[in-house]
């Protein structure tokens, strides 16, 4: 029996960056929720992010955010892990080093600090992934700020898999990483990742991960399908996940997680 659907949001439920889920959703969740079906939305958005878009339903759903490094129930915070101040500045040096950077981003529990080379990337924060009634402040230097960082992001034109090869050779052994969408370059504490979190709240539900269905669609989705006893990705998932879920539910232009959520109300 299944109680627990854990989903990725960019490139799974909705187009990356874009911030409106169709209300079919919201009224799934609640009736899967009765029948004793719980929902997680995973992503490697902020908090904010996430609420807002799930804001109808928010007290009904679990939230892993950060790609894991922060995990909710609705809007109550149940886990939650940061880097420490060396390793933020071990970070700031190598991305200094880096080219072909057009953002780069620290992710706090109390708001977002940018440094953006190009202006519309700020933009595109604010008003495509929901960030506009969270604090989001511009920075020139990471290095005197004294806050924790869930996360760090890099936002690279081309080939990010590739321009961020030396970087990660640098700081692996504090690091994980997660290649997100077509841009971006997400970096969490050690250890951090979307599958770690999943199995981390089966501890803390008592849901078992025979009872567990993942949906992704980029590399970042891979621990998370692998963490769950049934997984699902959509047609347009990069070809490392196609050949890791278990079954392709179809397309996210035609609500294909929507409808496999569905299927489980009939089932």
């Amino acid at each position: 029996m299944i109680r627990l659907i854990a989903s990725d949001i960019d490139g799974t439920l909705l187009p990356e960056g874009t911030s409106d889920l169709i209300p079919e959703y919201f009224t799934v969740i609640r009736e899967l929720k009765k029948k004793g079906i719980r929902f997680a939305a995973v992503s490697g958005r902020n908090y904010n992010s996430v609420a807002k878009l799930f804001e109808p339903v928010l007290e009904d759903i679990f939230l892993i955010v950060q790609n894991g490094g922060w995990i909710l129930e609705g809007s109550r915070t149940i886990y939650a892990k940061t880097f420490t101040q060396e390793t933020v500045l071990g970070i700031t040096d190598a991305v200094e080093k880096m080219t072909g950077i057009s953002a780069y981003i620290g992710h706090a529990r109390e708001g977002i600090y940018v440094y953006a080379k190009d202006p519309s990337i700020i933009k595109m924060m604010r008003e495509g992934y929901h960030n506009i009634c969270f604090p989001l402040k511009t920075m020139q230097d990471f290095r005197n700020l004294q806050t924790s960082f869930f996360e760090m992001s890099v936002y690279i034109e081309k080939d990010p898999r590739k321009a961020v090869l030396p970087f990660t050779r640098e700081t692996a052994r504090k690091v994980s990483y997660a290649v997100a969408g077509s841009h971006w370059v997400d970096m969490m504490p050690e250890g951090t990742s979307k599958g770690n979190a999943l199995s981390w709240l089966y501890g803390y539900t008592g849901i078992r991960k025979e009872e567990t269905i993942a949906c992704g669609d980029n590399s970042n989705d891979l621990p998370l399908l692998i963490a769950a006893g049934d997984s699902y990705c959509v047609e347009e998932a990069v070809e490392e996940v196609k050949k890791t879920a278990r079954h392709i539910a179809g397309s996210m232009y035609d609500n294909a997680i929507l409808k496999l959520m569905q299927g489980l109300l009939d089932s």
